[in-house]
């Protein structure tokens, strides 16, 4: 969403031609292609550490703790 707000500020602002809007509006919409298929590929990629317990408990663990001082960061920060 971030990616669009930024391409559509930038299309009105500046005035560019026709082709502009359509040419960003294919650049993100390849970008958001590209990053669920790296998605994808590092999920495959990371689903068999989480088939084993201790593993999994440890990255479970680890990402409540990244989830708590992210939200924490973003609320006193």
């Amino acid at each position: 969403m971030a990616i669009a707000v930024v391409f559509a500020w930038a299309s009105s602002k500046q005035g560019v031609a026709e082709l502009g809007p359509w040419l960003r509006l294919t650049v993100l919409a390849l970008m958001i292609v590209a990053i669920h298929a790296v998605w994808l590929v590092a999920g495959a990629a990371f689903a068999r550490f989480l088939r084993q317990p201790a593993a999994s408990r440890i990255i479970n663990l680890v990402f409540a703790a990244t989830l708590v001082l992210t939200t924490a960061l973003a609320v006193f920060g």
